[in-house]
């Protein structure tokens, strides 16, 4: 997925993290066939502030398998 140019205002930031997570990212990126490592951050923090906008609400997970689970979000615990 390939994303067009961006007009919006950027910074630089440098991450240190445990060479664990950089290859979980790495790995994340050739599966989801993101672009870079920036992207599936990009993509991270998109679903964590959704995640966290859900606060209180009772969700259906459908798992591969099609077994349903209820999720309920709690703020606090994101």
């Amino acid at each position: 997925m390939s994303r067009s140019p961006s007009t919006h205002a950027k910074q630089r930031l440098t991450l240190e993290l445990p060479t664990a997570v950089r290859e979980q990212m790495e790995e994340l990126r050739a599966s989801t066939h993101a672009e870079s490592v920036t992207e599936v951050i990009r993509r991270a923090i998109a679903v964590y502030a959704s995640l966290v906008s859900l606060d209180g609400d009772v969700h259906v997970v459908v798992k591969r398998n099609g077994r349903e689970e209820h999720v309920l979000l709690l703020r606090g615990l994101l």
